[in-house]
């Protein structure tokens, strides 16, 4: 299915969406929700919870570092970050999830299945938004918290500590990296 849309070229920037990481990026994003794009930096003024997931923010995206840690500082923001090395962002954050490379979907469905087994999924907003929740809740039960663990390296009782973040402290924003493009296929 070809996507299309229209790339903003700003002058006084450098050019990422002819790469083929951004360009595949932005084709997933467009297959999952329609469109490429994302919350305004502004908005993660008024989160509650921001993760960066397999993404610098600190070192390649210092506008949006900065404006967590005022959220952080003003809302009493969480921080998480998701990536196998101890990055800056990963040092200056509250929680730090340090999946073995490649593991992300393994940490991405065991977090999901926290959430489900604790019924912390909005099930009114799944009938009225989305398409096939049922086999995805059927795969995500399938990563149990041994199997996680063992193919990411992160403890199931840090995975309850995101998932219970998530479940009370709302709204949240995902800010991905590259981290979900590089992954091992698990079957």
């Amino acid at each position: 299915m070809a996507v299309s849309r229209k790339v903003v070229e700003f002058p006084w920037s450098n050019e990422t969406c002819g790469a083929l990481c951004s360009t595949s990026g932005h084709e997933g994003i467009c297959l999952h929700y329609g469109f490429s794009y994302g919350l305004q930096p502004e908005d993660l003024l008024d989160t509650k919870v921001i993760t960066y997931w397999g993404y610098n923010a600190l070192v390649g995206s210092p506008h949006q570092w900065a404006l967590s840690l005022r959220a952080r500082k003003n809302k009493g923001t969480k921080l998480i970050t998701v990536d196998p090395r101890k990055s800056p962002t990963a040092e200056a954050s509250d929680i730090w999830l340090d999946p073995r490379p490649g593991s992300d979907v393994a940490l991405a469905y065991g977090i999901a299945r926290y959430l489900i087994e604790k019924n912390y999924v909005n099930k009114n907003f799944i009938e009225k938004w989305t398409l096939g929740y049922d086999q995805y809740e059927r795969a995500a039960i399938n990563w149990t918290p041994e199997r996680v663990k063992q193919i990411t390296g992160i403890d199931w009782d840090r995975i309850e500590e995101v998932g219970e973040l998530y479940a009370k402290k709302r709204p949240a924003a995902f800010m991905i990296g590259l981290g979900f493009e590089q992954v091992i296929s698990w079957s």
